[in-house]
């Protein structure tokens, strides 16, 4: 090897072998599919789409009505995959990220992005929450993470 190269395959080796020393082991599939929350589109990494509580059986069914509507107020279509985390409920538009009180509907707060460039398309699909962090894309090519309690920009990036 020449004198440039075993430099940069040593720094190369460190790299890849402190990449395992970064990764931080996330929830089971057994306890997702145990848990309340709904972090995932299809609430857990099998996609099941359901969570075994008792509270709603064949006799009741019938009887139930909505308890939360939320008006986002937005005039643009927008997708969004609502993602459910300690009682809170986090869902998207084209350009705000809210979070509601998973059981009042009451908002905890709204976060309401301005673009700063041309939006290529309008459309996302929700957020991840991880270590007190919101994160979430924008249609014009940033990707932004908010305080999970406070809703306030803790950093953004272009991506």
């Amino acid at each position: 090897m020449t004198a440039t190269r075993v430099p940069s395959a040593a720094l190369l080796l460190v790299a890849l072998l402190a990449l395992p020393a970064q990764a931080q082991p996330g929830p089971t599939q057994s306890e997702l599919s145990a848990a309340s929350d709904w972090l995932h589109a299809n609430h857990d990494y099998g996609g099941q789409r359901f969570v075994d509580l008792t509270g709603i059986d064949r006799q009741n069914v019938g009887s139930l009505r909505p308890v939360c509507l939320y008006q986002a107020g937005e005039l643009r279509p927008f997708h969004t995959n609502p993602i459910v985390y300690r009682g809170t409920m986090y869902l998207t538009t084209s350009r705000s990220t809210i979070a509601l009180d998973a059981v009042t509907c009451r908002v905890r707060w709204r976060h309401d992005w301005r673009p700063k460039a041309r939006e290529n398309w309008a459309q996302n699909r929700g957020v991840a929450v991880k270590a007190g962090k919101v994160i979430r894309g924008t249609s014009d090519g940033y990707l932004l993470a908010l305080d999970a309690e406070t809703g306030r920009l803790l950093w953004e990036r272009a991506a």
